[in-house]
This record gives structure tokens, C-alpha cells and sequence, in this order.
């Protein structure tokens, strides 16, 4: 048993297999939302918020003027530069997995496709609104993101270490005003509240700048603040 527990410190200390954890959370996440996409949200004209959010506004939008927009391709030509503009400003490692994660969930909207589940608008709000929240959540805790506003509010987080999900919720709330003008105000209030339930699923799944207080009593202050330092990098 002890052998097998000293296995286990060492595969979590392996770079490499961490890396694989990861890009397997990654992959379920991008699974996850295209399901939600095709399952709960379609059926309902809802749309998420964020970069995918737009994506399917401009969807919906281009298609009264008869132009055909792929969602696909939205997310695609958003999230691009995003990522290209925070390399710099956040790790390598959380890019290359967001970049990942919003590159399938791009691709497989065009490969897969799922019928919907229920057909009760408020069922589909309620599953689809805290499974996007997980599936952004698993994103996250994989090191990663789903890309878009997750980009710039891991960036931001990173600087105040605070999340701000609950200011990304208020941001997306103009968009669905702008969605509630050209596709009435029913469909924008129910993605609200979707988004809700996903910005609230979010916020007690993934709690990484949840603060807590640590008091030492020392005649050596300082050898004790340079070794906290040195374990969080």
C-alpha cells in the first residue's frame, strides 16, 4: 500500500502526466459543451455568454439578412486573437489548453450532433445552465479555460487575485439586451438565467482565489515568508 501511494506523489509530480490529465479535462469539457449547445440550448434560442456567446448571436443576426455564419467559425476567428493577445500576459500552459478546448468544441460542432432531451424551456435552462457552469469549471481546474471572456478573466484575476465571474455575468447582461431587441425578450431573459446558473455553478466549483487567513507566531519572519514564496511559485 505504501509503494502505492509513493507511486501515485511521484505520477502527480510527472509533468508530463499532468499534462495528460489535463488535456483529458479539456476534452470532456469541449464533449460537454457541444452536447449543451445541441441538447438544452438550441432548442430554446438561448445563447451563452462570452466569446461563444457572440458567436451565436452573430449566427442568428447574419441569418436575417440571409447570410450563413458558422457558429464554428465565430468562435474560431474570436477566440484566435485572444489568445494571441494574452501569451504573453498569462502561462503558456493555460493558453495551449484553451486553445485546445475552444479549437474542439469548433470542430466538433460540425462533426457531432445530438437531439435534444427535454422538451421543457425550463428543464433545458436548469440542466443546461449548471452543466455549462461545470463544464467551464472543468476547464478551469484543468488549467486551462474555454477561451473567450475566460481569457481575459483569468488575466484579470491573476492580477487582483480575485475571481470576477460575477462581473463577466454583468458584461454578458448587455449582450442579451442587445439579443432581447432583435430576437424578443423572452429568449433573452431565459439566457440570463442560464448564464446565471452557470456563473453561480462556476463560483463554487472553481474557488481558487478564495481567501483565507494563516497566522504564524516566529523569531523568524523572514526565513518563513521566503519559504510560503518559494512553494507558490
Amino acid at each position: 500500500m505504501k509503494n502505492v501511494i509513493e507511486w501515485i506523489k511521484k505520477l502527480n509530480k510527472n509533468k508530463k502526466f499532468k499534462l495528460i490529465i489535463s488535456l483529458g479535462m479539456v476534452i470532456i469539457s469541449a464533449l460537454l459543451q457541444v452536447y449543451i449547445l445541441q441538447v438544452f440550448m438550441t432548442p430554446c434560442d438561448l445563447i451563452s455568454g462570452g466569446f461563444t456567446g457572440i458567436a451565436l448571436f452573430m449566427n442568428k443576426a447574419l441569418k436575417l439578412i440571409h447570410i450563413d455564419f458558422s457558429t464554428s467559425l465565430g468562435i474560431l476567428l474570436l477566440n484566435i486573437p485572444a489568445a494571441l493577445l494574452c501569451v504573453k500576459g498569462i502561462s503558456k500552459r493555460f493558453v495551449f489548453l484553451s486553445s485546445v478546448q475552444f479549437t474542439l468544441v469548433s470542430l466538433l460542432l460540425q462533426s457531432l450532433e445530438f437531439k435534444p432531451f427535454f422538451d421543457d424551456m425550463v428543464l433545458n435552462i436548469l440542466f443546461g445552465g449548471v452543466l455549462w457552469g461545470f463544464s467551464i469549471s472543468l476547464a478551469l481546474r484543468a488549467g486551462g479555460s474555454t477561451g473567450g471572456t475566460d481569457f481575459i478573466a483569468q488575466y484579470v484575476s491573476n492580477k487582483i487575485h480575485k475571481g470576477i465571474w460575477d462581473y463577466v455575468f454583468y458584461f454578458n447582461c448587455v449582450m442579451y439586451v442587445c439579443y432581447g431587441f432583435m430576437f424578443g425578450w423572452i429568449h433573452a431573459g431565459y439566457s440570463i438565467i442560464f448564464q446565471f446558473l452557470s456563473t453561480k455553478t462556476i463560483s463554487s466549483l472553481y474557488q481558487r482565489y478564495e481567501q483565507m487567513t494563516i497566522e504564524f507566531t516566529t523569531s523568524h519572519p523572514q526565513k518563513v515568508i521566503d519559504a510560503f514564496m518559494l512553494s507558490c511559485r
